[in-house]
């Protein structure tokens, strides 16, 4: 099965990075809290150990947080990557990612999500799902085992 990278182990990442991993994803986390990635095997200490990952999940905190990883990760990840973003942030942010992005050739799709961890631990999240078409695609395989998708056209 493919490989999923998840970057934001809290309640919410840890819950889909598990359920991931239990459908069969080779999953990869990372957090910047050790504590966190003691919690999920495998994690890696860097973001730059996630570059040859095709997909990554993020779910982090805020806009921040959000811009902060997208940035370390443009310089990372190889062209047709997909990031695929259920936090919770801003419209603006979310269309600003997605052009910086495109711009390094990478795809990224604006993937907030409603369930609580306990939605995220049972696969039972709603996921509204927006971007370009081919990123859209790429994101779904993930989301359908961890989600309810409802794609959203951009």
């Amino acid at each position: 099965m493919e490989g999923v990278a998840v970057v934001g182990l809290g309640a919410m990442g840890l819950a889909m990075a598990r359920t991931l991993a239990d459908a069969g994803f080779a999953v990869t986390g990372y957090d910047i809290s050790a504590e966190q990635r003691e919690a999920f095997a495998p994690s890696v200490a860097s973001l730059g150990d996630l570059a040859s990952t095709h997909t990554v999940v993020l779910s982090l905190p805020d806009d921040a947080a959000v811009v902060a990883v997208v940035d370390e990760l443009m310089d990372r990840l190889e062209r047709g990557a997909v990031i695929v973003d259920t936090s919770t942030i801003g419209a603006e942010t979310a269309r600003r990612m997605q052009a910086d992005a495109a711009s390094q050739g990478v795809g990224y799709v604006d993937a907030p999500v409603s369930g609580g961890p306990a939605g995220a631990a049972s696969g039972t999240l709603l996921m509204m799902i927006g971007g370009a078409d081919r990123d859209v695609d790429i994101a779904t395989s993930a989301a359908r085992t961890a989600t309810s998708t409802s794609p959203c056209q951009s």
